[in-house]
């Protein structure tokens, strides 16, 4: 299998081929195709992953209300 990687823009509901690998796919009728969106994360979203699935980490331990202010 001969498999690529570019980013594209989606024009009228097509991805343009850049000329670099045209050759490759203009006599192909099947092809497999994999869509990927990048989307922004908002530090919401991360604060909201990390609450609902917490890192754990080895002997943790919290700081204290006093040792807060110190810093």
């Amino acid at each position: 299998m001969f498999a690529v990687e570019f980013k594209a823009n989606i024009k009228n509901g097509f991805i343009e081929i850049p000329d670099a690998y045209k050759q490759e796919f203009e006599h192909k009728k099947n092809v497999q195709v994999i869509l990927l969106k990048e989307e922004k994360v908002t530090a919401e979203d991360l604060l909201e992953q990390l609450l609902s699935d917490p890192i754990e980490v080895e002997n943790f331990s919290p700081l204290k209300r006093e040792e807060i202010y110190e810093r």
